[in-house]
């Protein structure tokens, strides 16, 4: 049975999925001629990162105490920033490509006082 790290990384890869594939072009929405494609590099990015994230979780919860289990979380925690540091940019590419996403995100920080 997956542990529960492991399915919310993949429940929060599948939303990062999810939210890409509702933006679609049209309307009044004019992107730059190489918007999707950034939106699809960084996408997989930040599943790639989150695969990492997993796997190394994975090795240092079944690495005895000792270099294995410190390697394996350092690396876990490398990937984790990597993520976010990746999230944040589609975050911002899909605000930019879409009009409505950038107010929906606007709304959300100004529900949370997060930025999102």
């Amino acid at each position: 049975m997956p542990r529960r790290e492991t399915m919310e990384l993949i429940a929060a890869q599948q939303a990062l999925l999810d939210l890409a594939a509702m933006v679609q072009p049209g309307g009044d929405v004019v992107p730059a001629p190489d918007q999707p494609a950034t939106i699809a590099h960084l996408t997989q990015t930040v599943r790639n990162e989150l695969g990492h994230v997993r796997v190394h979780m994975d090795g240092a919860v079944e690495a005895p105490p000792g270099e294995s289990k410190e390697f394996n979380l350092a690396h876990a925690s490398h990937h984790a920033d990597k993520a976010i540091e990746h999230a944040e940019k589609l975050i911002a590419a899909l605000a930019q490509y879409d009009p409505k996403v950038g107010a929906a995100l606007d709304n959300i920080s100004a529900a949370t006082g997060d930025q999102v």
